[in-house]
């Protein structure tokens, strides 16, 4: 245990629990760590997740919004293919194709439903285009890197990197070992998705 490591540590006097630390946060990290429990403690905390993101970046905004301000990724996803030009028509006929093929694949697996994963699907179906204005060869690769480093309101870090490789992968099976950490997706969770884009795959 990481308080275990930090007490012993003082007691030798060696400091070693955090040796990649500079040393002015070096004086700083047992105080911070002291509070840190002290909150787990007071508010029944079990976990801590990691996040890439920090307060200055809006990640409690980002977090937030889809809760509060459901139309915030539509106006988003309206915004986003204004910007790279999409053909509404035909992202319009692919939706309507997987939304289809997913309603079936829903009542054939009803225990693997999810309607956020879901929601998360239709968003990439409707987006999976933005990459062509960069180049036609490539365009599933385009596409994902503009998913998942865009600054994309009321979607999280986790959920863009979902959608860019729901994309990157909507013409082949998607490699789950390739998948990034979705510590806030379970692992089951994205092996359906896996298996619901599947008519995505075939829509167009």
């Amino acid at each position: 245990m990481l308080v275990n490591e930090l007490v012993e540590s003082i007691k030798t006097s060696t400091r070693s629990v955090c040796p990649v630390f500079s040393e002015d946060r070096k004086a700083v990290f047992a105080p911070g760590l002291a509070i840190l429990c002290g909150v787990f403690d007071a508010l029944a905390i079990k976990e801590l997740r990691l996040s890439d993101g920090a307060l200055r970046e809006g990640v409690l905004y980002e977090m937030e919004g889809r809760f509060r301000h459901q139309d915030i990724r539509s106006r988003t996803a309206q915004s986003l293919a204004n910007q790279y030009n999409i053909d509404r028509e035909q992202a319009r006929r692919v939706l309507e194709t997987t939304t289809q093929m997913l309603e079936q694949w829903q009542e054939q697996n009803p225990k693997l439903a999810n309607p956020h994963l879901a929601a998360l699907l239709k968003w990439a179906v409707m987006l999976h285009e933005v990459g062509l204005n960069i180049n036609h060869s490539g365009m599933h690769r385009h596409s994902a890197y503009i998913l998942q480093n865009s600054d994309l309101p009321g979607f999280n870090q986790e959920q863009q990197m979902l959608m860019a490789t729901l994309v990157r992968y909507h013409r082949k099976a998607i490699k789950l070992d390739d998948l990034p950490a979705l510590y806030a997706i379970q692992e089951k969770a994205v092996s359906a998705a896996n298996s619901a884009t599947a008519p995505g795959r075939t829509a167009e």
